[in-house]
């Protein structure tokens, strides 16, 4: 376990929205392991969110555990995510917008753990407009090829022109265009129960877990 002493280093990562506010303490890196700590506006109107970003190679295509606790130790909360083929992570960590006050520490398997402290209480989003609907994605073969992660998605997915696909150089299951989107089995499905979007050129996982967090995974096929 890495030791930390709570709240001995400096506050800086700071970012905040009309009624949230976060403060984050740069993280503490395991050896080998780079990593970094953000506060960034969230993806709907009253959220902040708290993203890490990190790279150990010796994770590549791994799935990598993230736990939320309590400023006592208490487990609030456990997810996991996949590194890149790289070794590269990206995790959303805390979700400012179901947290109330008070401070709060997290441990990324094998990568970094920290500390961080929400300021102020949570704010009442104003309801969404609802989108128009999207339209019938073309048929899987024209779908065929290399989709990279961007927005801070690592890893990539290989669509088959029969259908089936690869995640991170992995076998990774079959996918079927549905209306607005596919749907994945296998390696996939955890994401949303297996069902993205597709707009613009661009495979779209976004959900919120159990734990009220946001998860968002985003694929744009490679020139």
């Amino acid at each position: 376990m890495l030791g930390l002493a709570l709240f001995a280093v400096s506050l800086t990562a700071q970012a905040w929205d009309d009624s949230r506010r976060i403060v984050a303490a740069p993280p503490a890196c395991a050896a080998g392991a780079q990593c970094q700590i953000a506060v960034t506006p969230g993806m709907m109107a009253g959220q902040v969110t708290l993203d890490f970003r990190g790279r150990v190679p010796a994770l590549a295509g791994s799935a990598v555990s993230v736990r939320l606790l309590d400023a006592a130790g208490a487990v609030l909360g456990e997810r996991s995510s996949f590194a890149g083929a790289d070794g590269s992570v990206s995790i959303l960590v805390a979700n400012g917008q179901t947290l109330p006050p008070g401070r709060y520490r997290y441990q990324i398997q094998g990568i970094a753990q920290g500390q961080f402290e929400v300021l102020t209480a949570a704010a009442t989003a104003p309801p969404a407009a609802s989108p128009a609907s999207p339209a019938l994605p073309a048929a899987a073969g024209s779908l065929a090829g290399t989709w990279h992660g961007i927005a801070s998605t690592p890893g990539l997915i290989e669509l088959g022109a029969d259908g089936s696909y690869r995640f991170n150089g992995r076998a990774g299951g079959r996918f079927q265009t549905v209306p607005g989107g596919l749907v994945f089995d296998g390696a996939l499905s955890a994401w949303n129960n297996g069902r993205a979007t597709l707009k613009d050129g661009v495979i779209e996982f976004y959900w919120k877990n159990a734990d009220g967090f946001n998860q968002w995974f985003v694929y744009s096929r490679g020139k």
